[in-house]
């Protein structure tokens, strides 16, 4: 499995320009609203809750996480707005992190490089200023 390009901003997939995509983040924006800004997107393998690991194409906008399939970018698996994250922890010890949404279920991913995983904290900070309840836990599970 081969990792995608690092792309210092973040949008390793180029995700920004995708017809797909700009079509998928149009339908979650009410009307008379911006619409959603591609902060990260990236290969990343979601672990199901019966660790079972699948290929998933993520996508970080300035108002939600996205799972998506890899080979069709319009195909959203499932939408995370960004004010219903509790937290996110990270692993020391490995490239997982878990998303925590207190009203849903959480989502446990893993990164396939560590570069890439430092790049979406990165991006993931800045968000977090907007949602003071919010944090990044590091774990060393």
């Amino acid at each position: 499995m081969s990792d995608s390009k690092i792309d210092p901003s973040g949008d390793s997939l180029g995700m920004r320009g995708n017809n797909d995509v700009v079509r998928l983040l149009r339908k979650h924006v009410p009307e008379g609203e911006a619409s959603e800004v591609v902060i990260y997107s990236n290969f990343v393998i979601k672990i199901n809750k019966r660790g079972k690991e699948q290929r998933r194409a993520l996508l970080l906008t300035d108002k939600g996480i996205y799972n998506l399939m890899p080979k069709a970018y319009g195909t959203c698996k499932r939408r995370i707005a960004l004010d219903s994250i509790m937290g996110i922890t990270n692993s020391t010890t490995s490239e997982e992190f878990v998303v925590h949404i207190p009203n849903e279920y959480d989502y446990r991913f893993k990164m396939v490089s560590s570069c890439s995983l430092s790049i979406l904290f990165v991006c993931f900070n800045p968000l977090f200023c907007f949602w003071p309840s919010a944090c990044i836990l590091f774990s060393p599970y």
